[in-house]
């Protein structure tokens, strides 16, 4: 082996935060992943003792220690008895699906973060990974061509995937160029393998509908956007089913680009329906042209508001049921699914109230 002792880092070392919920040695060890993999180390250099370590980042050394025992755990590192420790096979190590590198969080199939569920989960994602002393890179890509010419992986990276990526042979070509490390978040049909986070979209409008349907309801129209193309088909897949089980009026489906839905109610003019299932930035709009048309909510119109912050409060007394999305907790699931490697599928259930 050829044996290199290391003398300084060759990133900047983080500053330790003692106010993160992520403990001070799991902080210090997910750097060192990233010192470990960009520095040009090779297996077999001799790395930094627990006293260096500990002068590095102002640490005691039992906090060294534990941080190098996590490295020694997932393999980046070996220790030899009365030696020292000496970096192991890098490559090995980021086979066996731990994560070291970057976090990409990339939307693709539109142009900005204007619309809340995705600016959510980017708030979400920055928080989870603040602590950790990972970089976050953010794109928005508006076809998968774009993204494949500009996404350029490290070895170690990892992506969150979010938008309209419903393409089988797109979300494969994107996990073999980082070995797997890929996590979709959305109700999609094509991930097959891949790490998912999602909410089951159609289970709440049908739990939704079936509480709103003893209020006389006859007749619905869905106002949503063109953009998330997966939840606005969710919703009229869930709204076609129960409107056929229970012999409803559908009056349409509209869907917007500004997704407003101050159009939407003022294409229903002269065929109103007694409900109206609005996502959460159309409801602002359906509120609006209800105040300026005198049409009173809920007692003329009810309306079931899908994908609503729990700390949003703004128009509650038009709404009749509301249909409330944890994008923090789901923000939260993809960035510990990534780090753990794991590949697992989370359908978490929306709340209706």
């Amino acid at each position: 082996m050829n044996i290199r002792k290391t003398r300084s880092l060759h990133i900047a070392p983080l500053k330790v935060n003692r106010a993160s919920p992520s403990p001070v040695y799991q902080q210090i060890s997910a750097q060192l992943k990233k010192e470990l993999m960009l520095g040009g180390y090779k297996e077999g250099d001799r790395f930094f003792s627990y006293r260096k370590l500990g002068d590095i980042y102002g640490i005691e050394l039992r906090t060294a220690a534990e941080a190098v025992d996590l490295l020694i755990k997932e393999k980046f590192l070996v220790k030899k008895r009365a030696s020292g420790t000496y970096v192991g096979n890098l490559n090995n190590a980021v086979k066996n699906g731990t994560f070291t590198g970057n976090i990409w969080y990339v939307l693709i199939g539109t142009e900005t973060f204007d619309h809340p569920y995705y600016f959510r989960l980017l708030k979400s994602i920055e928080r989870k990974i603040d602590p950790s002393g990972l970089k976050l890179i953010v794109g928005i890509k508006e076809s998968f061509d774009k993204f494949s010419s500009w996404f350029t992986p490290l070895q170690g990276d990892g992506v969150i995937l979010t938008g309209d990526i419903d393409n089988k042979a797109f979300l494969k070509s994107v996990s073999k160029r980082i070995d797997g490390r890929l996590i979709t978040l959305g109700a999609y049909s094509h991930t097959d393998s891949i790490a998912n986070v999602s909410v089951d979209i159609e289970g709440g409008i049908l739990k939704a509908l079936e509480k709103v349907a003893p209020l006389n309801i006859k007749s619905f129209a869905v106002i949503a956007g063109r953009r998330g193309k997966h939840v606005t088909s969710s919703i009229i897949n869930a709204a076609n089913s129960f409107a056929a089980k229970n012999k409803l009026r559908i009056t349409g489906f509209y869907t917007e680009e500004k997704e407003d839905g101050w159009e939407g109610m003022n294409s229903l003019k002269g065929n109103l329906p007694d409900c109206v299932i609005a996502t959460e930035p159309a409801f602002f709009g359906v509120c609006r042209y209800a105040m300026e048309n005198n049409i009173k909510c809920p007692e003329n119109l009810k309306i079931i508001r899908y994908g609503k912050e729990p700390s949003n409060r703004i128009y509650d007394d038009f709404s009749s049921i509301d249909i409330c999305s944890d994008t923090e907790l789901m923000g939260q699931k993809a960035v510990e699914m990534l780090l753990s490697g794991k590949t697992d599928k989370i359908e978490m259930k929306l709340e209706v109230c």
